[in-house]
């Protein structure tokens, strides 16, 4: 049988997609790869396990052994053997023996899923780019997600853009013309400042935190499946811990262990973050649980990046640790002031993801310190297309 066909049966039997046979295949590929394996243990990877067992035994991909214990002594034949070489009796002497079935994956079919795989990675990433891919992946035991507001999106909340806009739509004309210049530049700061200097209903600190808490909670689409969104994807990439300048909950709501959302305050030294197997997720901008702790002026902003102690967490951090940052716009002001005061100085090689970047983009991107890579995103459909071609390139960096 070939690959084609094995993947076409994992998809019609199990009822599942076709990419989604794929990750199933290739996940076993790589649990099991040159190691004999029982029956049984398809179990931790798919419930339907008669199901997909009889599809991977009549694919040809798997050869049968025989695991004889004969007495202290355990020896693995092929299926075709007959006699036991310690006590020269029959192996299928049940008084004598004790036989357990085992399973080999061919090594043909782990060739054949990376050469799908390398395939299904190129149709989302262009050539002139791979290079960085591959760079990224050999370093992914260092990386550190550094989420922004794109991946959030998916789960039904807003982007900074549009969040303001919402929030300024009882603005006077001449001070919405300002407003909507300061959002289409990404002076997003600037924008909730006009807010606070032209309108009663969000004219304080409090009032503008109080809102966005209520947007998020009101947005947020919490056990959406992993098909939707590329926050499990990111988890999965199993670092020491996680940044973002998100205020939601979606990391803690998808990751196991522990579930708290850290915010500066909570953190007494960067050794705390590198705790290995605690994987805190760090809110460097706060959190709506802590709505004193979110940072949304440019006071705040500037508050936050003058303090010694976060120069001194970062310091830290980047002696050992890559950054990724994963949704933001090299675009937007917001992005660049973030990144020029706290990152392009610290050394280390700091990788982004971004979509559609036209080369010269991309070197713009290089001159600053940051390795781009960009994934090649169908706009027709924009949100949907980006999850699917994101998930690709995260799931081949494992």
């Amino acid at each position: 049988m070939s690959l084609d066909n094995l993947i076409n049966n994992v998809h019609l039997s199990l009822s599942i997609s076709e990419e989604e046979a794929v990750d199933l295949l290739t996940k076993i590929s790589n649990t099991f790869k040159d190691n004999f394996f029982k029956k049984n243990q398809l179990k931790n990877i798919q419930d339907e396990i008669e199901i997909l067992f009889s599809i991977l035994k009549s694919s040809g991909y798997i050869d049968e052994y025989l695991q004889c214990d004969c007495g202290e002594e355990t020896e693995i034949y092929p299926p075709n053997t007959t006699h036991c070489e310690y006590c020269n009796q029959l192996l299928k002497n049940s008084f004598v023996h004790e036989i357990t079935n085992l399973f080999k994956l061919k090594n043909e079919l782990n060739n054949e899923l990376n050469l799908r795989n390398e395939e299904i990675l190129k149709s989302v990433i262009d050539d002139q780019f791979l290079d960085i891919f591959y760079e990224l992946k050999d370093n992914i035991d260092t990386i550190i997600p550094f989420l922004g507001a794109g991946t959030s999106l998916p789960l039904g909340l807003n982007n900074w853009a549009n969040l303001l806009n919402e929030m300024g739509a009882s603005l006077k004309q001449q001070d919405k013309d300002y407003f909507d210049k300061c959002i289409n530049k990404g002076d997003y700061l600037g924008a909730i400042n006009v807010l606070k200097n032209n309108t009663l209903r969000l004219s304080t600190d409090e009032d503008i935190k109080k809102h966005i808490v209520r947007q998020i909670e009101e947005k947020y689409k919490s056990g959406l499946a992993e098909n939707y969104h590329n926050i499990k994807d990111i988890i999965n990439l199993e670092p020491a811990f996680f940044i973002t300048t998100n205020y939601d909950s979606s990391l803690i709501d998808y990751k196991e262990g522990d579930k708290y959302p850290y915010t500066l305050d909570q953190i007494e030294d960067a050794h705390e973050l590198l705790n290995k197997g605690k994987q805190i997720v760090l809110h460097l901008h706060g959190h709506i649980r802590f709505t004193r702790s979110m940072i949304i002026t440019k006071e705040d902003y500037e508050s936050l990046y003058k303090d010694d102690r976060i120069k001194s967490y970062l310091n830290a951090i980047m002696g050992t640790k890559n950054l990724l940052f994963i949704g933001f716009s090299f675009d937007d002001e917001y992005f660049k002031d973030i990144y020029y005061n706290s990152f392009k100085h610290l050394g280390g090689q700091h990788f982004i993801i971004q979509d559609n970047l036209h080369p010269d983009e991309a070197r713009d991107m290089l001159k600053a310190g940051l390795r781009p890579l960009s994934i090649k995103v169908d706009t027709s459909n924009f949100s949907e297309n980006y999850v699917k071609a994101l998930k690709i390139v995260l799931k081949n960096l494992l």
